[in-house]
């Protein structure tokens, strides 16, 4: 059965093309709080595109959730008689959005006021998008406020095993909608935040997804020290030998990338949040021309193909 769930002008909308008019949209905030709608509504242009020939297929939330949308995501299910379905959904524009949740700061590290509140009050005095970032301030501050060499020491307080509990829902019902938002970098954030907080294989798998950021990072930095000049020939059928008798890759054919994906993609199922977390981040390496994955990529027809494969994989994942 098809439906359409969407947010336009301040309203939480949509149809289903059912001819069951006691057809219920359940939507329910992040608090838990629950908002019940039916069809009714009239949707001509779904009618003329031949969805449905129920002329009354629309709904609205309109004068049922009464507070503003905006920056706000419901999980809504769609249910009668012989189907139930489920979705999410994120009230606002994204590239805005994204700039706000960029944006937004707690400056002060030593403030630590932002976990005196229970984490549903601080859902209900702020947009979800930015509670769900402080309430990532707070668990990050409360894991590693003080101390990072050698050994974390945080400031504890009350709320942070309940705030744990309450990100990890949070991230993974609204995982789609989270994923078209958060950049890269605050991908990281989150992955780091399961590093800190998950059980013994959400760690370990937390850990995979960050130190390949790392090595990331660290393999950036060099631009901060070199300009680098491409060769006048690339050195296609060598590998080059660093440190430790370790060798590079071999541009014309090698399967670490393979090996490095194969295992990845069998370990990170113990966690298929953060499995699909990593596709995010592995679909914007392939595609952003400075990250050394692209460097490989662009440089040898072998790590093009095979980057083909991983990109079709991980798109089918997390779309």
């Amino acid at each position: 059965m098809d439906y359409h769930v969407g947010y336009h002008k301040g309203e939480l909308l949509g149809w289903v093309a059912t001819e069951d008019l006691n057809t219920k949209i359940t939507a329910i905030d992040s608090q838990g709080n629950k908002f019940v709608t039916t069809i009714g509504d009239t949707r001509e242009s779904v009618v003329r595109k031949g969805i449905t020939t129920n002329l009354h297929c629309g709904f609205s939330f309109k004068n049922i959730i009464k507070d503003s949308l905006e920056g706000n995501f419901y999980s809504v299910t769609i249910s009668n008689s012989s189907v139930c379905m489920a979705t999410s959904i994120f009230c606002g524009a994204i590239e805005k959005w994204q700039d706000t949740f960029e944006k937004f700061q707690i400056p002060d590290r030593s403030d630590f006021s932002c976990q005196d509140k229970d984490v549903l009050d601080v859902f209900r005095v702020n947009s979800d998008l930015i509670a769900f970032k402080i309430l990532m301030i707070r668990l990050r501050r409360g894991k590693r406020a003080y101390s990072s060499r050698g050994v974390f020491k945080g400031h504890e307080y009350s709320f942070m095993d309940k705030d744990w509990v309450f990100f990890q829902d949070f991230y993974t019902k609204n995982f789609i909608e989270l994923s078209k938002i958060l950049s890269v970098r605050s991908l990281w954030s989150v992955v780091d935040t399961f590093a800190d907080f998950g059980d013994p294989l959400e760690k370990t798998c937390a850990l995979a997804i960050s130190n390949y950021m790392f090595q990331e990072r660290f393999a950036q930095t060099v631009r901060a020290i070199y300009e680098l000049v491409p060769l006048k020939e690339k050195k296609e059928s060598k590998q080059i030998p660093y440190w430790g008798s370790m060798l590079s890759n071999r541009l014309l054919a090698d399967d670490a990338y393979d090996v490095f994906m194969t295992r990845n993609i069998e370990i990170l199922e113990y966690s298929p949040i953060l499995k699909k977390t990593f596709g995010v981040i592995i679909l914007n390496a392939i595609c952003a021309k400075e990250s050394i994955a692209n460097m490989n990529i662009e440089n040898s027809e072998h790590f093009n193909k095979a980057f083909k494969y991983y990109k079709s994989y991980f798109k089918s994942l997390v779309l």
